[in-house]
């Protein structure tokens, strides 16, 4: 086994050691130990998404416990709602790594199904962040709810792949040898495009209203609940907007 598969194998096994459901101790040890080998050299893209993935998610923790915008030198100010620390935190990481906060949280929600995906196959987990085996995050996230034998046999096809670094598309085409025959008659018509269609009409309403309210709200005199309620679901809709984006451009 190369080095660089024990450093991994020693930081996979280093998370899965700490329970941190309620405790701020563990929380700032995981955020300390992700800050120290992400300062590693030759890190692959992967084990860097999973590292800063996995700090933003021990300090969004704390920040939620605490409802402050937390850094491992001391708190940075206080909030009594949730979203807008989790939001800061994710922003302060985002200019540390160089990356926006909306990639910020889609590393997290990768780290999280690479913990899944470790605890049923930790050799191809530990593949993965080797980028020894080359899966989107989407793919990941498929991946992590699979059952383990699911997972076994999609690793088996990947690592009887004649290239090097395998790469995996569809996780249903690697599994479709398995699905049941159905007949044409039974089939509705499929229009691929029809959902993408269907958003692209509707979001220039969206952006309208967004905008109209941005011209004609009185922020300085709207009350903290409401203006708190508003900055939830625009980060809920820029979550979600993300998400769709990442998908996207994994498949132009």
């Amino acid at each position: 086994m190369s080095d660089y598969h024990l450093k991994i194998e020693e930081i996979l096994k280093t998370f899965t050691m700490w329970s941190y459901e309620n405790t701020d101790c563990d929380c700032t040890a995981i955020s300390d130990a992700c800050t120290n080998f992400l300062k590693l050299p030759n890190l692959t893209e992967e084990m860097r998404k999973y590292l800063i993935g996995k700090r933003f998610e021990a300090e969004k923790q704390l920040s939620n416990q605490n409802k402050v915008y937390f850094n491992r030198f001391g708190p940075l100010g206080t909030d009594t709602n949730t979203d807008a620390c989790m939001t800061h935190t994710a922003i302060r990481l985002g200019k540390e790594y160089g990356v926006s906060f909306m990639t910020v949280k889609l590393y997290e929600k990768y780290t999280a199904a690479v913990d899944v995906l470790s605890d049923k196959n930790f050799e191809m987990a530990k593949k993965m962040l080797a980028s020894e085996i080359k899966i989107s995050h989407n793919n990941t996230v498929t991946l992590s709810k699979m059952t383990k034998e699911d997972i076994k046999q999609v690793e088996t096809r990947l690592l009887d792949a004649p290239s090097g670094i395998q790469h995996l598309g569809k996780l249903t085409k690697v599994l479709s040898h398995n699905s049941p025959t159905v007949s044409v008659k039974t089939m509705p018509d499929y229009d691929p495009d029809a959902e993408l269609t269907s958003l692209a009409l509707t979001i220039p309403s969206w952006v309208s209203s967004v905008c109209r309210s941005h011209k004609n709200a009185d922020f300085q005199n709207a009350s903290k609940g409401a203006k708190n309620n508003l900055a939830k679901h625009l980060t809920t809709l820029i979550e979600k907007a993300a998400d769709t984006l990442a998908a996207l451009r994994e498949e132009i």
